[in-house]
């Protein structure tokens, strides 16, 4: 297990937006999880820097209780706690401004006296993580860590900054991506709409007036999904010029990767004698 990726050569990116990708080692070709390796090879990276991180410094620094909120407010499964957004909002702000010197100290996660989120712990030089994610992690770090017990408490620090560092999806490009197919396709109908039949079904939303508006919302869409396809273009050159060499000097696998997120898919020589008798 361990040869294989350190002995690896990266093929590719296979299925961007399931975190799938294909190395070969030596004659065999694997498919693996990179979201999947790369969140535990994190949280070994975080365990050999623990206490003496490098610093990612945020300019300008963003009020940790506007982050919170925001990630508390979006979480569908919030209002089973039966807490309103600000008192549950205003419960995580205390539990890490409360423990600020410790989290700076041990973890490099640097909160102002006046709550602005400074400082955030690098794991990997030359690697940035998804900011986007950044109110995610800070919610989850109430709730999630344990921090009654110090041994705890440091793990589960840890799990939860390596799952902010796996380079998976951005929500808002599987969002547009989802839509670009079909809003697309409605923009075209509504281009060619002296070609179309007057009695073709419509759905409710081609019924509605203004056609010039609506294409002009739609292309304002697009134009966020052109961003966004430049924001997945930077993560797939870090996923491959960055996270994969790295994981080749410095990862220590697990067996259970191997049997859940590592897949053979092909042997050479297999092919060959494929080949050999077409």
């Amino acid at each position: 297990m361990t040869e294989i990726i350190k002995e690896h050569i990266f093929v590719g990116i296979a299925d961007y937006e399931r975190c799938l990708s294909l190395i070969q080692h030596e004659t065999k070709l694997y498919l693996v999880n990179h979201a999947a390796l790369a969140e535990e090879f994190f949280y070994q990276l975080g365990l050999r820097q623990f206490g003496n991180f490098h610093r990612i410094k945020l300019d300008p620094p963003p009020p940790l209780r506007e982050l919170v909120k925001l990630a508390v407010a979006a979480d569908e499964h919030f209002p089973e706690s039966g807490m309103s957004v600000e008192s549950g909002t205003d419960a995580i702000v205390q539990i890490l401004t409360s423990r600020a010197e410790m989290l700076d100290e041990y973890f490099s996660l640097k909160i102002s006296g006046d709550g602005l989120v400074q400082e955030l712990p690098m794991l990997l030089r030359d690697y940035k993580p998804d900011l986007d994610k950044l109110p995610l992690l800070l919610m989850r770090l109430g709730p999630q860590v344990e921090w009654g017990s110090e041994k705890e408490c440091f793990d589960s620090f840890l799990r939860e900054l390596a799952f902010f560092y796996i380079p998976d999806v951005p929500a808002q490009l599987l969002l547009a991506k989802s839509h670009s197919s079909s809003e697309l396709a409605s923009t075209e109908n509504q281009d060619k709409g002296m070609e179309l039949d007057d009695t073709a079904e419509l759905s409710s939303s081609d019924k509605q007036p203004h056609k010039a508006a609506e294409s002009q919302a739609m292309k304002s869409k697009y134009k966020d999904v052109e961003e966004w396809s430049v924001v997945e273009k930077a993560s797939r050159w870090q996923i491959q010029h960055i996270l994969f060499p790295a994981m080749r000097k410095y990862f220590v696998p697990q067996k259970a990767l191997l049997d859940r997120d590592i897949v053979q898919v092909a042997n050479l020589p297999d092919l060959y004698r494929v080949f050999e008798r077409c």
